[in-house]
């Protein structure tokens, strides 16, 4: 193995992750489980979308402005956006 080789990528392939996650440290966990190849599954607030998303500078990205900071954290992730006091949800979240 090279000095600087990375041997965790790919550990936790099969794993899914679901991230209730918002601002600084939990993003930036669930992105780090995310490129050792979990699947995470970030839930976002139903219309407003994560808090990152509105820090500092903003970007449009697919029809959708966002922060250079929220691209950042959030690359690698699934997202869904739902309303958590919806029962439907609940069962989504369940599902998931």
């Amino acid at each position: 193995m090279k000095q600087f080789e990375v041997p965790a990528a790919g550990c936790l392939d099969g794993v899914i992750v679901i991230d209730f996650t918002w601002v600084l440290s939990g993003p930036h966990a669930s992105k780090m489980l995310a490129d050792m190849g979990a699947t995470v599954i970030k839930v976002e607030p139903y219309l407003v979308g994560a808090n990152e998303r509105h820090l500092l500078m903003t970007k449009t990205v697919n029809g959708v402005e966002q922060s250079s900071y929220s691209i950042g954290v959030n690359r690698g992730k699934k997202s869904i956006s739902l309303d958590l006091k919806n029962p439907q949800a609940r069962e989504i979240i369940s599902e998931l």
